[in-house]
């Protein structure tokens, strides 16, 4: 019964993954945690390809297939404990800070190290029987003494990723949106890992998983909708929309803000990715922090593009707004990389008043305003680069 019921939850749980599998990978967001998602999906498809390899595996009799079996098993133990920790990176990485932490390279396999040791263990220990052996006369597997490690390694990450979880649901880091996730988070993985304690023969680990994977994928789409994945601030979409609503009868006192990042490729090409990611955040936090005062409407335009609408404004009140943002960017402390190198955030900002009740017109002075101040920094930083 527990061997029919495996393969039911595992067909149904790869055939889920391997769906969302596909629209992450049609989609062009490069995000780092999306990326991480992605992995993370990865592996947990793989894992509930494997069970269902060993219920065909341990269905058969015969010594090659007993062979074969054993070493499924050994891979799925090897295992087990590296994708438990790409599952805690993946909640730990939920935070900028711990993300370039965690990504430098030595702290990033210090994480993985219980599971790398446990894993060339595993598979050094084929044919001796250390974590799994088997049984000749009775044709089955049997659990050596050191299987328990294996259990101890995989639910200790999935237990510590749950605690993170609970202390930032605790501490109100999650909108209201993602709570309900945020709170299975905690609980399915280690209600799974107790069923599977008690039932070894009923896998339902890569099944939870699954179900958290799905819903984590409904928030991303729900988020994107209105939100940029990456710096939580309002999107293009909702920007249009603003916009639209903002000029309509009172654009006469409406400022459209254009914010750059001068030499953002150089950013991403000399640091990284995920640097560039950090570089974009930080600049969403600070103009939050301008906007909040001012009460003005702020996105994220494009790559690493930002746009702020300032309503009820005098052209004396844009130009003192403009000169805040050069100033708080300017007083900035460098930012430092995980492996210690330091660089520094330049942006380039220019805006337009609303001259009539035409979007394009207005996207485009605001534009034309920003491509002036970027030709003018440009020359003031090619000696710096």
């Amino acid at each position: 019964m527990f061997a029919q019921l495996t393969v039911g939850l595992n067909i149904v749980t790869l055939i889920l993954l391997l769906f969302i599998l596909y629209k992450v990978k049609s989609s062009i967001d490069q995000q780092t945690n999306y990326v991480l998602f992605g992995r993370v999906l990865y592996a947990t498809a793989f894992f509930s390809a494997l069970a269902l390899v060993e219920v065909f595996l341990a269905s058969r009799s015969g010594k090659i297939f007993l062979i074969l079996h054993l070493n499924a098993e050994c891979i799925r133990s090897g295992f087990s404990g590296i994708i438990s920790c790409l599952w805690f990176i993946y909640i730990l990485s939920d935070s900028d800070k711990n993300r370039r932490w965690i990504y430098h390279k030595k702290n990033f396999h210090i994480i993985l190290l219980p599971a790398y040791i446990f894993g060339i263990f595993t598979f050094i220990g084929i044919g001796k029987g250390l974590v799994v052996g088997i049984d000749m006369e009775n044709e089955d597997l049997v659990k050596g003494p050191f299987f328990s490690a294996q259990a101890i390694i995989t639910y200790g990450y999935y237990t510590a990723a749950s605690f993170i979880t609970l202390l930032r649901l605790l501490q109100g880091k999650f909108s209201k949106s993602t709570k309900v996730t945020k709170t299975l988070f905690v609980l399915l993985p280690m209600t799974a890992g107790i069923i599977h304690m008690l039932f070894p023969q009923l896998v339902v680990i890569w099944t939870g998983l699954a179900i958290l994977l799905a819903m984590e994928y409904i928030d991303f789409q729900e988020e994107k909708v209105s939100h940029d994945g990456l710096t939580k601030l309002n999107n293009r979409r909702s920007f249009d929309s603003f916009l639209k609503q903002s000029i309509t009868g009172q654009y006469f006192s409406v400022y459209l803000f254009m914010i750059d990042i001068d030499y953002f490729k150089h950013i991403n090409d000399t640091y990284g990715h995920l640097e560039g990611d950090n570089s974009l955040i930080e600049v969403s936090r600070t103009l939050q922090y301008l906007c909040s005062e001012k009460k003005a409407f702020l996105a994220r335009f494009g790559r690493d593009e930002f746009a702020i609408i300032l309503m009820n404004a005098s052209l004396h009140e844009a130009q003192d707004f403009k000169n805040e943002i050069y100033l708080i960017f300017a007083s900035k402390d460098d930012m430092r990389t995980s492996d210690g190198r330091s660089y520094r955030i330049h942006i380039s900002a220019g805006f337009a008043r609303a001259n009539s009740a035409n979007i394009e017109e207005i996207l485009k002075n605001a534009d034309e305003a920003l491509y002036i101040e970027k030709e003018k920094n440009h020359i003031n930083l090619k000696h710096i680069l």
